[in-house]
């Protein structure tokens, strides 16, 4: 019977270090997967695929996970070049992560922060005429919610 309950604190013990040590090494937010898709390819030897809006599907291909954020985002905008309009999407995740050093156990440490700066909805970019196009930004929150934003 007492190695039995030895048995059960040390089991005990072990869960919450364990757990102390995923909440202070992992982010606490769950992942999402969002859309992503640009309009430039990335230089010609990156890791990343290339994932062309251009050409964007809607398929797995363009599917990322999102470890830093809990939003995703996607960016339209449309250029007036001499009465020409051109119309462009990006969809990624939001840019939520906050990267900044503390001071613990007497040593300073990198610390990674999830920020929510972002409401679900749209947002118009108003520049008052300093640039040649409109931007709206859409933020959403849900796995793969920038496709049908």
């Amino acid at each position: 019977m007492y190695e039995l309950l030895h048995l059960l604190k040390l089991l005990t013990y072990l869960t919450c270090t364990l757990a102390a040590i995923l909440a202070r090494y992992v982010p606490m937010a769950q992942s999402i997967q969002c859309f992503k898709c640009t309009i430039v390819a990335p230089p010609a030897f990156p890791n990343e695929p290339k994932r062309l809006c251009s050409s964007f599907d809607y398929s797995d291909h363009y599917i990322v996970d999102c470890p830093y954020s809990t939003f995703c985002m996607r960016k339209t905008y449309v250029v007036d070049l001499n009465e020409n309009l051109i119309n462009g999407t990006i969809r990624d995740c939001a840019l939520q992560k906050n990267v900044i050093q503390v001071y613990e156990d007497e040593k300073w440490q990198r610390k990674v922060l999830i920020e929510e700066p972002y409401k679900e909805g749209c947002l118009e970019i108003n520049d008052k005429g300093q640039r040649l196009s409109n931007i709206t930004y859409s933020y959403c929150k849900g796995d793969l919610c920038n496709g049908r934003l």
